[in-house]
């Protein structure tokens, strides 16, 4: 299934969706460092075909997204 995939956007949801299925999990979150700071790239989740990917939203500013641990 990735490997049929060029667009970066159609290969984000690819992957984040067959990551949560295998995964088990109702939502996934995929983070990327970028200057030192972890950013949110994509996010999906499994009770929905929506997968919102290139966010690049800081995790300081995604505080209700983000388990605690995390932080």
């Amino acid at each position: 299934a990735i490997s049929s995939v060029i667009v970066l956007d159609d290969l984000l949801k690819t992957l984040l969706k067959n990551v949560i299925e295998n995964a088990g999990a109702e939502k996934g979150i995929l983070l990327l460092k970028k200057q030192g700071q972890l950013f949110i790239e994509a996010q999906g989740d499994s009770n929905s075909d929506d997968t919102i990917v290139l966010q690049s939203i800081s995790i300081d500013s995604s505080r209700h997204t983000l388990p605690v641990s995390l932080m």
